[in-house]
């Protein structure tokens, strides 16, 4: 296949861009290193490239400062790396155990082999409901003892779905102030206004509560149950008083 210069120039500039091995000399692909700074420079600056130029200029700013940033929290000694977690985990929010039960590895097989598909291939609403979700969601609801239930693919999409679908500007959200990232992401996309009360204080709560009675809109106090940090329960009987 011939090509144009111009084609081989942006070809050359695309393969040295990720730091690639292989680059084009005129029409034949080397294996070699790539192009050297000067090279660089003339490439970007050749007619046609002003577009890849300014992104590749971006980009370099972009990824010099992520490493600065790095090499920052290497020398702080706060650099994380990914680890598998060995005896007991008290981190997850497994609290039932249940990822390890052999009863429900053999469920979710089952359940794989019987299904049209797998995945939801998009929105619910856009690419298709289907009978299996309507079931899972009636039983769980039969489960929990409550009119109806809706399947989140995370607690992290449950908590930012609802607050953002049910509360809006005019309403007024009481939050706890180690409540979990997903619902404080929640509070933003809903837009809603937002009181953060200290850490279980009730007494506090209450008189934020009697001080907004007369503001219009809904009140809503937001908690979790369990507090995934800290690992204790929020007074959930004493907030339905």
């Amino acid at each position: 296949m011939w090509l144009d210069r111009q084609t081989i120039q942006a070809a050359v500039l695309l393969c040295f861009l990720p730091r690639a091995d292989s680059v084009f000399n005129h029409k034949k692909l080397l294996n070699t290193s790539n192009p050297a700074i000067g090279r660089d420079c003339d490439l970007l600056n050749s007619p046609g490239l002003e577009r890849i130029r300014s992104w590749y200029m971006l980009t370099s700013a972009l990824i010099q400062r992520m490493s600065s940033r790095l090499l920052q929290l290497e020398k702080q000694a706060q650099m994380r790396k990914l680890s598998t977690i060995q005896g007991v985990n008290l981190c997850s929010n497994d609290y039932l155990g249940l990822s390890t039960d052999p009863r429900l590895k053999e469920a979710l097989i089952q359940g794989i082999a019987s299904c049209e598909r797998t995945g939801a291939t998009g929105s619910r609403l856009l690419s298709g409901n289907h009978d299996v979700w309507d079931q899972l969601e009636t039983e769980f609801a039969a489960f929990a003892g409550t009119e109806a239930a809706l399947l989140f693919n995370s607690g992290f999409a449950a908590n930012t779905g609802l607050l953002s679908s049910l509360l809006g500007p005019d309403d007024i959200i009481f939050s706890d102030a180690l409540n979990h990232a997903s619902i404080i992401d929640g509070i933003r996309l809903a837009r809603a206004q937002k009181v953060i009360y200290p850490h279980g204080d009730l007494n506090f709560l209450e008189d934020k509560l009697c001080r907004h009675v007369q503001a219009g809109g809904s009140k809503v106090i937001v908690t979790e149950s369990i507090f995934s940090m800290d690992g204790d329960r929020a007074p959930i009987g004493e907030l339905l008083r």
